[in-house]
């Protein structure tokens, strides 16, 4: 994440404390795997998949961007990202499908 810079602060680029993400379907934790994976399957199947990135914003941030690297195995086709804030606590190394936070 990259926070915008102000007349008195520079821009800083802050790293995610905690990522991971969840598999529908699935009591397994992914925390440890290097990419995350997003999904979302409406006939039914069981494999949707749903990623989660914590970051320390600092409260007099005026600004914040997030950038992210997508991988696509389809030729020339970009999936739509979706961001929003979690109401609720989260674990890199615990979180499942039944615990995520809404």
């Amino acid at each position: 994440m990259q926070m915008a810079a102000s007349p008195t602060q520079a821009t800083t680029v802050e790293r995610p404390l905690a990522d991971t993400y969840v598999q529908s379907c699935q009591s397994r934790n992914f925390g440890t795997q290097q990419v995350l994976v997003n999904k979302r399957y409406t006939d039914g199947w069981c494999g949707t998949r749903s990623s989660y990135l914590q970051f320390s914003v600092p409260c007099d941030a005026q600004d914040a961007t997030l950038l992210l690297s997508l991988i696509t195995y389809s030729a020339g086709t970009f999936p739509k990202v979706a961001v929003f804030q979690v109401q609720g606590e989260w674990s890199e190394n615990a979180t499942i499908w039944s615990s995520r936070p809404s």
